[in-house]
């Protein structure tokens, strides 16, 4: 088959597009999009805007630009335990470890193609956890037991210089806006309880969003951030936002409970909040919210299946990826289709080229 969305027909005008006709015009934009980006280097010839990029464990780094076939990025190990991923300045970057006893390290390549990546190890029994560009850099985060939480800052994604997160032993999320990053961190090592801002990812100011109890993500969207979690007081799921980082809102219920549902990861698109997660018992349940009045009310819908772990909005429709090779989309947050690898491989993070 021809995985080249710029010289392949587009999905929509297959008989065998497997979505709603609305589904399917999305692809075929996004699909315009790549063809129309600038080159990634390599691959054919591809485009590298529109591109959805998902990280994962045991070989699960993929790439797609039609939202519907999937191709495993062979230039990283197939050991490799990729906990996020970005692109910027024309180079892809995952970061992650090589798996148990491995220190975190960063895979980058200009070429999604690539046979081998270049690996940077990010020193010493660290522990790398999530990536992401803005005004010309890639900071990753994660933490390093002598020091605590430690933020990664890099051009080209292969020189990396370190700087410690003042205040909290780790970081585990990081997400770029209005000029800044900002990471959802732990004061104790433990599920994360705060967060920080950095213009550069040198220095960093810790503001934590009022009763805030488990931060599980901060994202960006619709000119602000969200940070998702639990209210301290009653454990309730709720929803902060901020323009800097550092001055958040009062939280905004979710509407359901923090001890049985997970809010995992938070994205903006088409006038509306997607939040994924997980819940029952053992939270391994998919659940997904929704928010089209800026985070002020929610609605919230079982999926069934595998727990989602990450969610992105690419410009047309929403990507979100989780346990057992779980790839969903929606257009609007509220029917969902599976256009996963399935593959068994813990997806843990989606991102998008722009």
């Amino acid at each position: 088959m021809n995985t080249n969305p710029c010289t392949a027909e587009p999905p929509r005008a297959r008989r065998s597009c497997p979505f709603v006709p609305i589904v399917c015009a999305a692809i075929a934009a996004a699909v315009a999009a790549a063809c129309g980006g600038s080159s990634g280097g390599g691959g054919g010839g591809r485009g590298a805007a529109g591109a959805v990029l998902v990280s994962g464990t045991n070989g699960g780094q993929y790439y797609s630009f039609d939202g519907v076939n999937w191709t495993a990025v062979r230039g990283i190990a197939g050991a490799y335990d990729a906990r996020g991923v970005a692109a910027g300045n024309g180079v892809f970057v995952w970061v992650g470890d090589c798996g148990v006893g491995c220190s975190g390290s960063a895979e980058a390549s200009s070429d999604l193609d690539a046979l081998s990546f270049d690996r940077s190890d990010l020193g010493s029994f660290t522990d790398a956890r999530d990536v992401a560009f803005g005004d010309g850099l890639f900071v990753a985060v994660g933490r390093q037991p002598s020091f605590g939480a430690l933020a990664w800052v890099s051009a080209d994604g292969v020189n990396w210089a370190t700087y410690e997160i003042e205040g909290f032993e780790l970081a585990t999320e990081v997400a770029f806006g209005n000029g800044r990053f900002v990471v959802a961190a732990s004061t104790t090592g433990g599920l994360n309880d705060g967060v920080a801002s950095s213009v550069d990812g040198d220095t960093w100011v810790g503001a934590s969003p009022p009763d805030a109890g488990t931060i599980y993500q901060v994202s960006f969207g619709d000119g602000e951030f969200v940070a998702v979690g639990t209210r301290a007081s009653d454990m309730a799921n709720c929803a902060w936002f901020s323009a800097d980082g550092t001055t958040w809102t009062t939280p905004f219920d979710m509407g359901t409970d923090g001890a049985t549902f997970f809010v995992l990861a938070a994205a903006y698109g088409n006038g509306t909040w997607v939040v994924v997660g997980s819940s029952g018992a053992s939270g391994q349940l998919a659940h997904t919210w929704r928010s089209v009045d800026g985070g002020v009310t929610w609605t919230d819908l079982l999926l069934g299946g595998p727990v989602l772990r990450d969610v992105a909005f690419d410009g047309d429709a929403f990507f979100a990826v989780g346990a057992m090779g779980t790839i969903l989309t929606s257009i609007d947050g509220l029917s969902w289709f599976d256009v996963g690898v399935n593959d068994g491989a813990l997806l843990t993070g989606v991102s998008v080229v722009r």
